[in-house]
């Protein structure tokens, strides 16, 4: 008995397939080789993704007349593009993964639609779509339900071996796809509108911290001598739990105003003799002046820098592998042509260690209990995944740490624990360690040749014939944009190499957007207040890598590219 029928070229032909196959490929290598492409391939993605819906909604509105293993090849397709495509499969930290509101629900909506056609093709396509045909090669003739099994028994597929698409297979996948559908929609698609829903809740505390991050670097070009005294301290922390409206009372007239009502003052840097008595309560006033105006402004980077400390003590129990480098073991080969460095895993402290089922059971009330808020527990789960990006070890350390938030009163609030998650993810390396991405690597790549190696097994082993030209336009186009992609980004990575540019070090001079001028202006700030603080008590300012990286990373977004560096700001004294 002979089995197999004629493919349809113009959706499954040769020359579509090896479009979406280079296509896959060349977002893989953007996304841990060249990830200045990767965002032009990944909307490139997404539209194949949406001509592949096209044509599964085809096939399913024509279910009777479709081979179940065309829209099983759909299916398959689908994944490779997908998993490249639209899951965040990167070697470089969450710096440089800026999701805009469009691509959140592009994304949102294509998983979803993709889901729900795998769950509808497992539970109701297969009873409906035609096994692939067979025919008897002599005159003998069989019933019509014998001919049916038998078909069914040679519809094959490959899942590391041989097996029916009936049977057992199927039986697997009716389960898997409701569970595929459940945890992704649970993890990543509510984590996507959760982002949209944040976004637009804390719009107007963003706004008072880019009028904060201002008024700052206001104050430190003019040279003001600023000098906050310890018991204004006190009132600064009652009242950083304020609305965004209390933000905005003042404006930035104030500051300018308070600054022009004495344009005689001499500066501290000018070669002016000593000033008079007058002069000096000029500059005195006008110091005053300064400050009271701009006080109320940067009320908020006090409150981020509290929403800091709460996180910083919640993920305090793990050490960041960029923030002690004495634990780093560095590996050479082929006479340092090959170097990579391995971070090992620091002992806890007797006091943080707890029983793993202790932890567990703690992470699972933490979302059952009513004493912290949810936008809590949901804004430390959101910045616990940004930091297993890199910290690939975190989570299972924080469960019972995360457990504070029952017993910890006066939290600040959700909308500087936001923005203060931000300032901390900003900060991250610029990629992960070299070990754990060529792992994630190693990984992506196997399942894109696992997947790639399942769709042209199937095809194979069913006999669809008519696939193998590239005469018509259908298969040229596909061919040459995933062909022309890919060589388009391997000659991208070479030129960079011959230029000699370092690893994404084009886009770490990228121009800096306003929130990411406003977060260097703020860690410039926080470094001024901690560097005062350890002088007033006599102390020397600890220089670790972590901050020397934070100061480079502060000093590269506080101003774009463009902008001439401006003056040092005089010392800020105590807080605000």
């Amino acid at each position: 008995m002979e089995c197999g029928f004629a493919g349809n070229a113009d959706i499954y032909g040769i020359g579509i397939r090896i479009g979406y196959y280079t296509q896959a490929l060349a977002t893989w290598f953007a996304n841990f080789f060249h990830y200045r492409e990767a965002q032009v391939l990944r909307a490139v993605n997404n539209l194949f993704l949406v001509a592949l819906l096209i044509a599964g909604s085809v096939y399913a509105a024509r279910a009777q007349e479709v081979y179940a293993v065309e829209s099983f090849l759909l299916l398959l397709i689908g994944m490779v593009i997908s998993f490249v495509g639209v899951m965040r499969t990167t070697r470089y930290s969450t710096r440089y993964l800026r999701s805009c509101q469009d691509r959140l629900l592009s994304r949102t909506v294509i998983t979803n639609a993709m889901l729900i056609l795998n769950i509808l093709f497992w539970w109701r396509g297969l009873d409906v779509m035609r096994p692939t045909p067979c025919f008897q090669s002599d005159s003998a003739q069989i019933f019509n339900a014998t001919r049916i099994r038998i078909e069914e028994r040679n519809t094959y597929i490959f899942y590391g071996s041989k097996v029916s698409l009936y049977g057992w297979f199927r039986t697997l996948y009716l389960v898997l796809s409701l569970a595929g559908w459940a945890h992704v929609t649970s993890t990543m698609v509510t984590d996507d509108a959760g982002k949209i829903i944040q976004r637009r809740r804390i719009r107007h505390d963003k706004q008072a911290f880019l009028e904060a991050a201002t008024v700052y670097r206001k104050i430190t070009e003019g040279h003001s001598p600023i000098v906050y005294h310890p018991r204004e301290e006190a009132s600064a922390k009652e009242n950083s739990h304020v609305q965004p409206a209390d933000l905005q009372n003042d404006n930035d007239s104030s500051i300018q105003s308070a600054r022009d009502s004495q344009p005689h003052a001499p500066r501290k840097d000018t070669q002016s003799p000593l000033p008079e008595a007058d002069d000096t309560n000029n500059i005195k006033r006008e110091a005053d002046s300064l400050r009271l105006a701009s006080s109320n402004k940067l009320k908020i980077f006090v409150a981020v820098r509290e929403a800091e400390e709460v996180l910083e003590s919640i993920f305090s129990i793990y050490t960041k592998p960029y923030a002690s480098p004495s634990n780093r073991r560095h590996f050479h080969f082929l006479g340092g042509r090959i170097k990579f460095s391995v971070q090992w895993i620091v002992r806890l402290e007797k006091q943080h260690r707890h029983p793993r089922l202790q932890c567990l059971w703690a992470y699972v009330n933490l979302f059952s209990a009513s004493s912290a808020p949810m936008i809590y527990r949901w804004i430390i789960s959101l910045h616990a995944s940004g930091l297993v990006i890199h910290t690939p070890m975190l989570m299972p350390r924080i469960w019972y740490h995360t457990c504070r938030l029952h017993k910890t009163s006066g939290l600040p609030r959700w909308q500087m624990m936001a923005i203060a998650s931000d300032v901390q993810l900003q900060q991250a390396p610029l990629k992960i360690t070299t070990l754990s991405w060529t792992l994630l690597a190693a990984e992506s790549l196997m399942l894109i040749i696992g997947l790639i190696t399942q769709v042209e097994m199937t095809i194979a082993w069913n006999h669809i014939s008519g696939l193998s030209s590239l005469t018509t336009l259908g298969q040229l186009i596909p061919f040459i944009l995933g062909v022309g992609g890919l060589l388009k980004v391997l000659w991208g990575k070479w030129q960079l190499i011959r230029s000699g540019v370092k690893e994404c070090q084009e886009d770490y001079n990228r121009p800096a957007g306003a929130y990411e001028i406003a977060m260097g202006n703020y860690i410039e700030w926080k470094n001024s207040q901690q560097a005062s603080l350890v002088s007033a008590q006599g102390l020397e300012v600890p220089h670790s890598e972590a901050t020397k990286e934070a100061e480079a990373v502060g000093a590269d977004q506080r101003q774009p590219a463009t902008a001439e560096p401006s003056a040092g700001p005089e010392m800020l004294h105590d807080q605000v």
